[in-house]
């Protein structure tokens, strides 16, 4: 399925430049953008997909509840092999499922949502997160990332059109 994929494709982006980096360009706070480090961005999203899992075998997401593990943010090992269990238990069968948030509040509010629903939500979430980590990459590192790093795939789509109209020209 095209969804699994595209989350494949950008997950794998995402382990291959923690992977390129060092120590220290991954733990150390941005200097731009919510000084937070690549390592924060890289658990938030980890966490995130975990949430999903954990809740698919639940019937409720509640995203809320992250464990907020600050190993996943010092040790660019540790987040490579998470997102390489998260790959592993990626696709499964669609299922009904019920979304919870708080909103910052000591209550919940739930609404229906299905597994694919968020594995896109994530999947975008991700690339939003990347898009920040490649500020500081570029910005602060020298580590080569895809063109498309970050970059909504509607937009890649867009801009090879473009390039695409431009050439015929």
């Amino acid at each position: 399925m095209l969804l699994y994929q595209a989350s494949r494709y950008s997950l794998n982006q995402l382990r291959d430049s923690i992977v390129k980096m060092n120590p220290v360009t991954y733990s150390e706070p941005a200097k731009v953008i919510l000084k937070a480090s690549v390592g924060q961005h890289v658990r938030h999203v980890i966490e995130m997909y975990q949430g999903m899992l954990d809740g698919y075998k639940k019937g409720i997401i509640n995203y809320d509840n992250r464990k907020r593990n600050s190993e996943i943010e010092q040790s660019r090992t540790k987040a490579a092999e998470l997102i390489d269990v998260i790959l592993a238990e990626l696709e499964k069968k669609e299922k009904n499922l019920t979304l919870a948030s708080g909103f910052g509040s000591n209550s919940s509010s739930e609404i229906p949502t299905t597994y694919e629903r968020e594995v896109h939500y994530n999947l975008d979430h991700t690339i939003h997160h990347m898009a920040i980590i490649r500020i500081k990459l570029e910005n602060e590192a020298n580590i080569e990332l895809d063109k498309d790093y970050g970059i909504a795939f509607s937009t890649v789509k867009y801009k090879e059109s473009l390039e695409a109209q431009s050439t015929s020209s």
